[in-house]
């Protein structure tokens, strides 16, 4: 979440620099699966992925999180380029990633460089949504539109259900997430199965089967047509 400083916070002693950090939700704080979503602004956060690929000039899946992030102004940096006295204070306040805003408009990533490659690009990409949501404060409403859009920008299931993709470990190995994130990508596939799509999901689904290539393009294919040769046999 954002907040911001009269001074540059790293010349300040870790102590003082705690307690200038912005406040956070943590997962234990609050049940994020019984806070709703108004359905409208589905549609809004689906709209604001396309305005950041766009910014970005985003191409590729799996997303170059930190290429993204840092044509947006955000240039993430890893815990540990502070060295130990600071470190535990950062962890104390994410265990993942936090944005730190300063006077003047820069903002920048803290991440926790220790995570597994996967868990850091959705901890980066939480972060970014975030600052192109426009959350001022923390709430639950805030960490549960986050998680939203980076599952949507880093795995978009549109791509899943153009190219047939099913398999946890392909859609890992493809988009660069966690078998986790995986598996709930293939369940909001098969919940949205026979649904009909309103103006914004069409423009979302047309948007980004047209636009996105994958870098491992070989793995792709020799999927697609392994898939196929097992449907027609069927």
């Amino acid at each position: 979440m954002r907040q911001e400083y009269e001074e540059t916070p790293f010349a300040r002693a870790a102590e003082s620099f705690a307690a200038a950090l912005p406040r956070r939700i943590a997962a234990t704080d609050v049940d994020l699966a019984k806070i709703v979503i108004p359905g409208w602004r589905y549609d809004e956060i689906a709209d604001a992925v396309l305005k950041m690929y766009e910014k970005a000039d985003a191409r590729i899946m799996p997303l170059p999180v930190f290429d993204i992030a840092n044509a947006l102004g955000y240039s993430p940096v890893p815990y540990r380029a502070y060295g130990p006295r600071f470190h535990e204070v950062f962890l104390a306040t994410s265990e993942d990633a936090f944005t730190m805003q300063f006077r003047g408009g820069n903002a920048v990533i803290l991440f926790n460089d220790r995570r597994r490659p996967a868990r850091i690009n959705y901890s980066v990409m939480h972060e970014v949504a975030h600052n192109e949501l426009g959350h001022a404060e923390p709430s639950p409403l805030a960490e549960k539109e986050a998680n939203y859009f980076a599952g949507l920008a880093l795995c978009p299931v549109d791509l899943l259900e153009h190219y047939g993709i099913e398999n946890p470990q392909t859609i890992t190995q493809l988009f660069n997430v966690s078998e986790e994130m995986a598996v709930n990508r293939i369940r909001t596939l098969n919940n949205r199965r026979g649904v009909r799509r309103n103006d914004a999901a069409r423009r979302f689904h047309e948007y980004v089967v047209s636009r996105f290539r994958f870098k491992d393009a070989f793995q792709l294919d020799l999927f697609t047509r392994v898939n196929r040769s097992v449907s027609a046999a069927v």
